[in-house]
């Protein structure tokens, strides 16, 4: 969600996506011409013949009205990943229109890292930890409470002052965070 929401694109959501939305999207149809009905059923199963999934089970018949019931939305909402949606997509409401500024990201450890504007998004698809420095940023956004935050070095200041931003912030496997670095 993270990387999809802030990435400089138009963001295609699949319908209960934002919510966690768990009933499947089953290819339904209701054709009342007996020959394109067999046409459909029979132009699905050689569309997923090649599939490995589907090799063990039967591909959903498109008109069977079970395969339209199971595509029906429950909409049981995950409260907690309907909450990250819809702080990512006000901070997308924050984020520049142009293209983004400078990418880096490594195939071989699985992280993703672009600059927009005066945020920073970086994406970790790996299993372990990732650790980056954010001198003088500030974590806006994290899709994990796992993030944990490098102080700086210490630095002595007037009483009262700010604590120091953290030096790096490590991201948790599978998990992005958003960055911001004041103007």
């Amino acid at each position: 969600a993270l990387c999809l929401l802030t990435s400089p694109f138009v963001p295609l959501l699949f319908m209960g996506e934002e919510y966690g939305e768990n009933a499947p999207f089953q290819f339904f149809s209701d054709h009342i011409d007996p020959e394109i009905a067999e046409a459909t059923r029979e132009g699905r199963r050689e569309e997923f013949a090649s599939f490995a999934s589907f090799q063990a089970e039967e591909v959903p018949d498109p008109q069977d009205p079970a395969t339209f019931e199971r595509s029906k939305l429950t909409r049981r909402v995950d409260p907690e990943l309907a909450a990250l949606y819809a702080e990512l997509l006000a901070l997308r409401h924050e984020l520049p229109v142009d293209q983004p500024g400078e990418v880096s990201f490594d195939e071989t450890e699985r992280w993703l890292r672009l600059r927009r504007g005066r945020f920073e998004i970086v994406c970790n698809f790996a299993e372990e930890p990732l650790e980056v420095p954010a001198p003088g940023a500030r974590v806006r956004l994290a899709t994990s409470s796992a993030v944990s935050r490098q102080a700086a070095p210490a630095v002595t200041g007037p009483a009262g002052a700010a604590p120091p931003e953290p030096a790096s912030v490590t991201v948790a496997p599978l998990s992005g965070v958003v960055l911001e670095t004041p103007a």
